[in-house]
């Protein structure tokens, strides 16, 4: 390899400059030489830091997700949700019971929230209420029952598409004819 390299350090030696590279090597002995550097340094900093910042915004929007998620999480364990949903899955034994229970638990609670919100925009867009304290009231008793009635639709929808799941595997034989499926919910 050593001798590759000293007949192609020969080879470029013995090649005659032009005019153009006497003008480079010019240019690069001059004092205005740290300028060049410093436009090509600045482009590259100037590209590292636009990376950077679009890279750390990512990350912080994937912490804050990822908090967010983790609090939701801990409110559902905090208020009973996950647990009674497993004891209820286990005491039925049926899984699908326990989804059930937990999707229509996290309605009634997103949807008391959530009504008393629509509530609340409602009373100051039409001034229509008159009492202070019903406005919550109702609007926490619409939420919960609007959030029942969307769980209730995703237990549905469920229940469909492990219907329409377990025919399409069956007919197109992927799975033989005695293989027994979990049940659908009922």
């Amino acid at each position: 390899m050593a001798d590759w390299l000293a007949s192609f350090s020969e080879a470029a030696a013995s090649i005659p400059q032009s005019r153009r590279s006497r003008g480079i090597r010019r240019l690069a002995n001059d004092r205005n030489c740290h300028r060049i550097r410093f436009v090509h340094a600045t482009g590259m900093a100037l590209f590292g830091l636009v990376f950077l910042s679009v890279a750390l915004f990512l990350v912080g929007i994937g912490i804050a997700v990822g908090l967010v998620g983790c609090g939701i999480a801990a409110a559902l364990v905090g208020l009973g949700v996950v647990s009674s949903s497993v004891a209820i899955g286990i005491r039925s034994g049926r899984p699908a019971a326990g989804i059930r229970a937990f999707l229509i638990q996290c309605g009634l609670f997103a949807g008391a929230p959530a009504g008393v919100v629509c509530a609340l925009i409602g009373r100051a867009l039409y001034q229509a209420y008159g009492g202070g304290w019903a406005v919550p009231v109702y609007g926490a008793i619409g939420g919960a029952f609007s959030g029942v009635l969307v769980a209730c639709l995703f237990d549905f929808i469920a229940k469909k598409l492990h219907r329409w799941a377990a025919a399409r595997l069956h007919s197109s034989q992927v799975l033989p004819q005695n293989t027994a499926l979990p049940s659908s919910p009922s």
